[in-house]
């Protein structure tokens, strides 16, 4: 009997370990978007940087990647979950200042950016890993040109956004 994998096998591993890390990334983006609903200021930039880093870890594990130096990994988490802060609270004030505040609360707001942020953050690691990347290797150009690849397809929009959102933080609550 042959040890070799055949090419169904190793599609059929892909699929599980594509799901598995979809399941991660779900998981990680209901408790960012749970916690950033919590008007408690900055509790939630540091509880999101430790959902981001452990979210990273289990797609790096999932994905045979060894985690040696978690200082870029935690940097890079810590400066999304401000970027995250930063631009909710820039959609708070233009809200504010707007009718939209009768359609989005601050903490809706809120919890919608922490979640595609920490979406954003699942999804480029998941591809730099699933391609061989390492923590060490990961740079801003693969950010970018995830922005342009999400951009230039269907998946990105308001609706799609908000379903992931909603269903994420109702699964984190086991409503669904």
């Amino acid at each position: 009997m042959s040890n070799e994998i055949s090419g169904v096998e190793k599609s059929e591993i892909a699929t599980l370990l594509h799901e598995e890390s979809n399941a991660i990334i779900l998981k990680a983006v209901g408790k960012s978007s749970s916690i950033s609903a919590i008007p408690i200021p900055l509790l939630d930039v540091a509880v999101v940087t430790y959902i981001q880093v452990d979210m990273v870890q289990k797609l790096a594990e999932l994905h045979g990647v060894v985690v040696e130096n978690k200082n870029k990994l935690i940097v890079s988490s810590a400066i999304s979950a401000l970027l995250s802060k930063f631009i909710s609270e820039a959609v708070s004030s233009l809200a504010s200042q707007s009718s939209l505040t009768t359609f989005l609360s601050d903490s809706l707001v809120k919890a919608s950016i922490s979640g595609f942020v920490t979406t954003i953050t699942g999804e480029v690691y998941k591809k730099h890993f699933e391609l061989g990347g390492t923590l060490e290797d990961i740079s801003a150009s693969i950010y970018v040109e995830y922005f342009k690849e999400q951009m230039s397809s269907d998946r990105v929009s308001v609706e799609k956004i908000t379903t992931n959102i909603i269903d994420s933080t109702m699964s984190k609550f086991g409503l669904n």
